[in-house]
C-alpha cells in the first residue's frame, strides 16, 4: 500500500505529464480518506475542465469537504466559485471561515466584499482592518482595494494623481506575478 505522501508524488508526476484522468484515479481513494490535497486537487480538476466539460457542482463537492476540514485553500475556492454565480451571502460567509484558519486570500476578499457590501452590511471599519492585515501579508488584491478606497476619500487633484500612479504600478506588479505563478495566494485568484 502507498503512503499517501507517494500517491501525492505520483499525482503530481501524472498532473505534470497531463495525464488528469489517471491524476483523479490516484485522488479520488485519496479523497475518500479526507486527504486535503486529494480533495483540493478533485476540485481543481473539475473546476478547471481537465476532466471533460467542467464540473461546478462536483468542484464544490470536494472544496466544500475540504472547508469543512478548516483547509484555508478550501474555503477560498468553494466561496470563489459560489462569488463567481452571484451567492455573495454564502461567499461571504465562506470567506470568513477561511479568515480563521489564516488563508491570506481569504482575507483579502472577505474584507473587499465587507468595503463594498457584498453579501451583507458595508462596514468600512472591520473591512479596513481585514485589508490592511492582508496587505501586509503581501496580497495584492488587499493592497489594491486600500488604494481604491482612499482614492475614493480623497479631494485633493495631486493626492488622486499619486493614487492612480500607486495603482497602475501595482497593477504591472500583480501581472508580474501572476505570469511568474498564476496560484500564488498573493494574486487575485
Amino acid at each position: 500500500m502507498m503512503k499517501s505522501s507517494d500517491e501525492e508524488a505520483q499525482v503530481v508526476e501524472l498532473l505534470r505529464l497531463k495525464k488528469y484522468e489517471s491524476a483523479a484515479l490516484v485522488l479520488q481513494p485519496m479523497a475518500e480518506k479526507e486527504n486535503p490535497y486529494a480533495l483540493l486537487s478533485l476540485g481543481w480538476l473539475y473546476d478547471s475542465g481537465y476532466l471533460g466539460k467542467k464540473d461546478i457542482a462536483l468542484a464544490k463537492f470536494y472544496y466544500q469537504k475540504a472547508a469543512d476540514l478548516g483547509i484555508g485553500a478550501g474555503c477560498f475556492e468553494l466561496a470563489r466559485l459560489l462569488y463567481d454565480e452571484s451567492d455573495f451571502y454564502a461567499s461571504r460567509i465562506i470567506f470568513a471561515k477561511g479568515v480563521e484558519t489564516g488563508n491570506i486570500q481569504c482575507l483579502a476578499w472577505y474584507g473587499a466584499m465587507m468595503a463594498d457590501g457584498e453579501g451583507g452590511v458595508v462596514d468600512h471599519k472591520n473591512a479596513y482592518v481585514v485589508l490592511k492585515a492582508a496587505a501586509d501579508r503581501g496580497q495584492l488584491l488587499a493592497k489594491r482595494k486600500l488604494l481604491s478606497i482612499e482614492l475614493n476619500s480623497t479631494n485633493s487633484i495631486f493626492q488622486r494623481f499619486v493614487l492612480h500612479a500607486k495603482i497602475f504600478l501595482l497593477s504591472l506588479v500583480t501581472v508580474y506575478d501572476t505570469l511568474r505563478d498564476p496560484y500564488s495566494d498573493r494574486g487575485y485568484r
